[in-house]
Order: C-alpha cells, then sequence, then structure tokens
C-alpha cells in the first residue's frame, strides 16, 4: 500500500495554528504580546521608531565627535600659550571662535565666571584654567606661565576709571 504526503497541507496548518495563536495571545494579553514582540502586525511603527532611534543616536554621535575636537583643538592653543608660541588675548580670540557655537560652553562660564567683564573675558579665564589642566606637573614652570597669563588678563581689562567701564 502507497502512501501519499502532503507536506504543504501540514505547513498550512502548522502556519494557522500560529497565526490563530498569536492572534489570542494579543486578545488574552495585549501588554504582554507587545512587550514580547508577538504583536508583528505592528512591525511598520517598530521599524519607524528604530529609524528615529537610530537617527538620534547618530545625532549624539555626532555632538560628541564635535565636542572632542573643540576639546583637542583648545587644548592645542592652551599648550602653545605654555610654550609662549601666543599670547592670552589671541589665545582667547581662537578660543572664542573654537566655542562659537557652543551655547552650553558659554552658558558654563558665565556661572563659572559671573564677575568676568565680557564673554571675551569669561573665555580669557576659562583659557586660563585650561593652562592649568594641561601643564605638566612642573609646579615652578606652572607658577611661571600662570603668573604671566594672569598678568596678561589684568592688561585685557580696562581701569575702572576708563569710559565705558562696568562690572
Amino acid at each position: 500500500m502507497t502512501v501519499t504526503r502532503r507536506p504543504g497541507a501540514a505547513s498550512a496548518a502548522v502556519l494557522l495554528a500560529l497565526g490563530v495563536s498569536l492572534v489570542a495571545a494579543h486578545l488574552i494579553a495585549p501588554e504582554w504580546s507587545r512587550r514580547t514582540g508577538l504583536d508583528v502586525w505592528n512591525a511598520a511603527s517598530a521599524n519607524d521608531l528604530l529609524l528615529r532611534a537610530t537617527d538620534e543616536r547618530d545625532a549624539v554621535q555626532t555632538d560628541a565627535d564635535r565636542a572632542a575636537s573643540r576639546r583637542e583643538t583648545a587644548n592645542q592653543i592652551a599648550a602653545q600659550l605654555i610654550d609662549g608660541d601666543t599670547t592670552l588675548p589671541a589665545a582667547t580670540d581662537e578660543m572664542l571662535e573654537v566655542f562659537r557655537d557652543d551655547v552650553g560652553m558659554k552658558c558654563v562660564l558665565e556661572t563659572i565666571n559671573p564677575d568676568a567683564q565680557t564673554e571675551r573675558h569669561r573665555f580669557a579665564r576659562h583659557t586660563i584654567e585650561r593652562v592649568k589642566r594641561v601643564l605638566p606637573d612642573d609646579p615652578a614652570r606652572r607658577a611661571a606661565v600662570v603668573e604671566r597669563l594672569e598678568a596678561e588678563y589684568c592688561a585685557m581689562c580696562p581701569s575702572p576709571d576708563a569710559p565705558g567701564f562696568r562690572r
């Protein structure tokens, strides 16, 4: 006796049973089926969420890369100050240019240096502090460099008797 096999019928029955099971799971416990990913009919919205999350992650990474580049450039400017290759006013102008689009940095510097007369003075203070951070652990050299920069900072500040002076 010959037995005729019909694998297509068995596959169709399994697929039908699986489909009914998914629908039943969603009807009985919709939150559970969403959490476990059984709501396959929402795949398009889940894909949209994934694309949005990927775009946001890429934007955050781009911002992080820009911030790292700005920090590296600022450290190079500080190294030039340490070596005496530039002056504090020139380095401050470079720092202003490096952080021109960084609103967060400007806000932080306003908070840290509320007594600074202008944005340029806040950035000059920041530049001096950055030099202190990147200067090697040589106390004598550090003291000499900071003393020179403080003198240059004082030269950047107008006299309180000067016209237009504001605090």
